[in-house]
């Protein structure tokens, strides 16, 4: 694919110039982290209030891990005999300064029946306050649910006429599927069976009542990767199980409800929800989720007499990648060769990290990401809650996040060595909006300085797993390279490699090769011109030794070795809190987004039996955040394109099929990254 140079947002003479503008203009509002940083930031809005809220719960009950200092530093204030969201808000907004925290560690001195009334009040609080903001998301501006929407305009522009004549069936991404208590220990209430601990208010009542607990319920066994002892979290099922995260903010819903107007319904539409915290294998093994799948598409094909519309979203693209290998392997589904060709119309993949994505980097090695960085003092109070060497490993358990770790390794993100003093570099060091400065995005990280490509940051993630048990799960059950003429795959053939080694590519979309399946479409669905992390700047505590005398605080159990240099900053060349931005959809670089797409699946190396592949990349028009808090029907971030007109009419279009009325669309440098890339990748 080619890059029309008339639709393209930046010029040669300024590359990345339209997100240096909107990066900059958003610098000087005091919501300017709220405007424009991605969907995972404005849910961290929300998800701060819960936090705070979790801080004023842990201070009353007098929690000794809360580690909120001294309880009767001050003398106590009285705690108001009526509570209203008013005082509520009050007590709330003292939190900003950490000094006023002493004082809510007075509420301990009441008794438990107004403690427990307190926090019934709080959690009622934030739940009808967040139901009446995210349910006037619906009502703001046009939208997914709008009277006008997508579906209701394309059935009269058709005249009635739009019938369903794909099945539809929808893989979402990491944190959507809604997971549901089994089995749980003593400190979650037996109230909670078969209650979600994962989205809706449920959780928000377990995180209220006890973090720690709620947090030890959600995290996997770092040993097994399964379920820790006395504990069972299963995927909820159904439409609902991944429709809407919590009280009305959106995820499928959208594409629900448009898809509802041209007659979709159950018999028609399928949510393939899972366990998002496993990886493909432990989902076989445990949950029996592939085969499940496959015998889903199947039903679906004998009842409706048509092939499947398999719509991926995020991690959840990465998903249907390893199904498609898998389902017809003598070593997976036994499906033959020709099952994906019968059985797949056409697959979406929308915002799909196939090369993997650097926030995952900075998320398992220090607990950080642009979006807590730039939360400012809220991130100190989620610290005093849950630090940042806490989360990192909580998130180490998780083995689905190898999923989202970059892959490709210096031919696909780059050479740090080279750092801009010519040769070298990365595949889209053309977009650095300030090349003065002789840096590379080839650098994932600078670690003090020293630039450290996508390999050496991988060793670095392996080399600070403490326990050992996700490293090593890392090496045996994932891959992280790219194909190339000398790879093992392609000189040896799949069937003699170790079932093992198959399988471990499986899980690399960069090392697997489409089936042979002539007949089926991949469309590429993703939204560009938001800025997206792509580097970062890290301080070690090594490095940085304190005074003679004074312990070293990496030491303490929870704080981390490794942490965000916030004073990396620079607007002008979109440098904040020691996190770089490029161009992307928000959470994925358009690297990852469109490597595949545009180059490696036109290589016969990769796409051996020539899968038409289209690209449909969609330039973000979010309305501003205090207009429409999810942006609007024109918004392409990265959670809020499911909600985007353009994309919905596409694929109500597919879906019906109307596939001839779908054209490739471009509006980014893509083309221009993906053969650089490409290059590379052949030179290996």
């Amino acid at each position: 694919a080619s890059t029309p140079s008339s639709t393209s947002p930046t010029s040669s003479k300024s590359p990345g110039g339209s997100l240096r503008n909107r990066f900059r203009s958003s610098s000087h509002e005091s919501l300017r982290w709220i405007s424009e940083e991605s969907i995972t930031s404005r849910c961290m809005i929300l998800g701060a209030l819960f936090l705070v809220a979790v801080i004023c719960a842990l201070v009353i009950i007098g929690s000794s891990d809360s580690q909120l200092g001294p309880t009767s530093v001050l003398k106590p204030f009285t705690l108001p005999g009526q509570l209203s969201f008013h005082n509520l808000s009050n007590e709330l907004y003292s939190l900003s300064n950490i000094s006023a925290l002493p004082h809510l560690a007075a509420f301990s001195d009441y008794s438990g029946e107004r403690l427990a009334s307190l926090r019934r009040s709080l959690t009622n609080a934030i739940e009808d306050a967040a139901r009446s903001v995210t349910g006037a998301m619906k009502e703001i501006g046009k939208g997914p649910f709008a009277a006008d929407r997508a579906g209701v305009q394309l059935q009269e522009r058709f005249n009635g006429t739009l019938k369903p004549r794909y099945p539809v069936i929808m893989v979402p991404g990491i944190v959507s599927s809604g997971l549901e208590a089994w089995k749980s220990r003593e400190c979650l209430s037996e109230s909670y069976f078969r209650e979600r601990v994962w989205g809706t208010t449920t959780m928000v009542r377990a995180i209220l009542a006890d973090p720690y607990c709620w947090m030890d319920h959600v995290a996997l066994d770092p040993e097994t990767g399964l379920d820790p002892p006395g504990v069972k979290l299963r995927a909820a099922t159904g439409l609902h199980s991944a429709d809407e995260f919590i009280v009305n903010f959106y995820i499928w819903s959208g594409v629900i409800r448009n898809l509802a107007d041209v007659g979709y319904d159950e018999n028609s539409l399928y949510m393939a929800s899972y366990d998002w915290r496993l990886g493909p294998q432990q989902l076989e093994r445990r949950d029996f989720y592939f085969s499940s799948l496959r015998d889903t598409v199947e039903q679906y094909v004998r009842r409706h007499g048509n092939p499947v519309l398999l719509i991926g979203h995020s991690m959840g693209c990465n998903v249907v990648s390893y199904f498609l290998q898998w389902v017809e392997s003598e070593h997976g589904g036994r499906g033959g060769d020709g099952w994906v060709n019968r059985h797949v119309r056409s697959v979406l993949h929308v915002g799909a990290p196939l090369a993997g994505s650097p926030k995952a980097s900075g998320g398992l090695l220090s607990g950080e990401f642009r979006d807590t960085a730039n939360m400012g003092m809220l991130n100190t109070l989620i610290d005093a809650v849950v630090s940042k060497k806490e989360r990192a490993a909580f998130m180490r358990t998780w083995t689905s996040m190898n999923h989202l770790l970059p892959k490709g390794g210096p031919a696909v993100w780059g050479d740090a060595a080279a750092d801009g003093s010519g040769g070298g570099g990365a595949p889209d060091d053309f977009l650095q909006v300030c090349p003065e400065r002789n840096r590379t995005f080839g650098a994932m990280i600078y670690m003090d300085g020293v630039p450290l490509d996508q390999d050496q940051v991988h060793a670095l993630l392996l080399d600070v797993d403490p326990t050992g048990a996700w490293s090593r799960r890392a090496r045996e059950e994932w891959s992280f390279g790219v194909l190339h003429a000398a790879h093992p795959l392609v000189v040896q053939g799949p069937h003699r490699l170790q079932v093992a080694e198959l399988q471990r590519y499986w899980t690399n979309p960069l090392e697997s090769r489409l089936p042979n399946a002539p007949n089926m479409t991949i469309h590429c669905m993703y939204g560009v011109g938001r800025p997206s992390e792509r580097q970062y700047y890290y301080r070690d505590a090594e490095n940085n030794m304190p005074a003679e005398g004074v312990p070293h605080t990496h030491d303490n159990n929870r704080v981390s070795r490794y942490s965000l240099d916030l004073d990396e900053d620079d607007a002008d060349c979109l440098t904040k809190n020691g996190v770089q931005s490029g161009d992307g959809d928000g959470t994925i670089p358009l690297l990852s987004l469109s490597y595949l797409c545009m180059e490696g699946w036109n290589d016969p190396l990769f796409n051996p039996h020539g899968v038409k592949v289209v690209v449909n990349e969609y330039k973000d028009n979010a309305l501003p955040f205090l207009m429409n808090p999810r942006g609007g029907d024109a918004a392409a971030d990265h959670v809020d394109m499911l909600g985007n007109r353009e994309f919905l009419e596409e694929v109500i279009l597919l879906a019906t099929g109307h596939d001839e009325l779908v054209h490739e669309h471009i509006h980014s440098e893509a083309s221009r990254i993906c053969k650089n890339i490409h290059a590379r990748v052949k030179a290996l």
